[in-house]
């Protein structure tokens, strides 16, 4: 059968298999035991929670994990890797911490329950369909104020009428230049700190 999920130092690694929809991984215990790989399996997990000391989630982590419907992620995450939380159909709660630099592509794509995200200062790059095919989200937050790149149709396909508040234009600008959204279905708004607050 072999592993689900590997540790390597204080990372998550690809889970694969029909056993990942009901894979929990604790790696809490793993650091601080210093112990360089396991595997927990939990059925129907609904909620995860990414302990500090964790700086990335990796490609294909918790890729459709079915139950899934909230994940609390510790404060020293850098990274949501490619396809972190692909196909979470049922995550409706997830809080991305500031320190957080880079969103992969796909990492959220196709989470289906999430109706609003917001998207720390801290980011500087979000990959390609990062969050494509979030049918419900109709409200985007972006504290970020200087990214680096915003990849194709990070944005697209998420819910009819939503909206995408950023700090500044030229933020609006990277969103337009590569068709991170479909301008059919949302729209970008550039609003105020304070304004911003009040959302």
């Amino acid at each position: 059968m072999g592993e689900l999920m590997k540790g390597i130092d204080t990372s998550i690694e690809s889970a694969s298999g029909w056993q990942v929809q009901s894979a929990a991984y604790f790696m809490e215990y793993m650091i601080t035991q210093k112990i360089p790989s396991t595997t927990c399996i939990i059925p129907y997990v609904t909620e995860i929670t990414i302990c500090d000391g964790i700086t990335n989630i990796g490609g294909g982590a918790f890729v459709g994990a079915a139950s899934l419907n909230k994940i609390k992620i510790g404060n020293t995450l850098k990274e949501l890797g490619a396809g972190a939380l692909l196909l979470c159909k049922t995550l409706t709660n997830i809080t991305i911490p500031n320190g957080v630099t880079n969103i992969e592509r796909g990492a959220l794509q196709d989470c289906k329950g999430l109706t609003n995200i917001t998207i720390p200062e801290s980011v500087t790059s979000i990959g390609n369909g990062a969050f494509e095919g979030c049918t419900s989200l109709a409200k985007v937050k972006i504290l970020a104020t200087d990214l680096d790149s915003v990849e194709s149709l990070a944005f697209d396909n998420i819910a009819d009428n939503s909206v995408i508040y950023v700090l500044n234009e030229q933020v609006k600008a990277k969103l337009d230049e590569t068709n991170a959204y479909n301008t059919s279905k949302t729209t970008v708004q550039v609003v105020t700190e304070e304004e911003m607050s009040k959302i």
